[in-house]
């Protein structure tokens, strides 16, 4: 039962680590860049006396809000929304594209209409 736990222990840590090391590496292209997957900031507002940072990020289409006690903690939830709209979309694309219609043929010129 002791090796169980320590197995899962460090399993629940090394998944803690993944799950941090990909914010990270988002969070550093957002500074690097200016912007997340198109995505710009257009509000920040700080709320003292509640102590939280509300975040609005849009591409000119979409809008979204995070909220946290930190800014780091309010993009991380904006991050999560932005990933999870590309993530529908590219999926619901995949589905459009092979719900489509059949490939239309080019018209039959080669018969003469009487």
């Amino acid at each position: 039962m002791r090796i169980l736990a320590f197995y899962l222990r460090h399993q629940n840590i090394d998944m803690n680590r993944h799950i941090m090391a990909d914010f990270h590496r988002r969070l550093r292209a957002y500074y690097v860049n200016g912007h997340y997957r198109g995505f710009y900031k257009t509000d920040e507002k700080r709320l003292p006396m509640a102590g939280i940072t509300i975040l609005a990020f849009s591409n000119g289409r979409k809008q979204f809000r995070g909220a946290g006690r930190f800014t780091e903690e309010a993009l991380e939830v904006v991050f999560r929304q932005i990933d999870r709209c590309y993530a529908k979309k590219r999926c619901s694309r995949a589905a459009n594209q092979d719900e489509a219609a059949p490939e239309k043929k080019p018209p039959d010129f080669s018969q003469k209409k009487a």
